[in-house]
């Protein structure tokens, strides 16, 4: 066996648990669709946001979309699109990002 083929053997070996903690795209969806039923109120779903500017202004905020993947994925989309700095966002009942915005 030639040098190249055993590196070639171990190199495989060596790369072989690297995929094993990939999240199962449908396994992730149905989880997400879960949190999403989970948090509905009147066929909407809440969005508590908030992050840093990339001047490191703090900012907060809700948004309130329908509780489907599709309202979900769309607001996902529009939201990293304008960041410039880092953040994050929380699934939440409508009220409690209505209660929040007020507090």
């Amino acid at each position: 066996m030639s040098l190249n083929k055993e590196w070639k053997k171990i190199y495989k070996r060596s790369l072989a648990g690297i995929n094993s903690d990939k999240i199962d795209p449908l396994e992730y969806k149905e989880s997400l669709l879960n949190k999403i039923n989970n948090h509905t109120e009147n066929g909407m779903i809440g969005l508590l946001t908030g992050g840093t500017d990339c001047d490191g202004y703090r900012w907060l905020g809700y948004d309130i979309i329908k509780a489907t993947l599709q309202s979900y994925n769309k607001w996902v989309k529009e939201f990293n699109r304008g960041l410039d700095g880092p953040a994050g966002f929380k699934i939440v009942v409508p009220s409690i990002a209505i209660e929040r915005k007020k507090g």
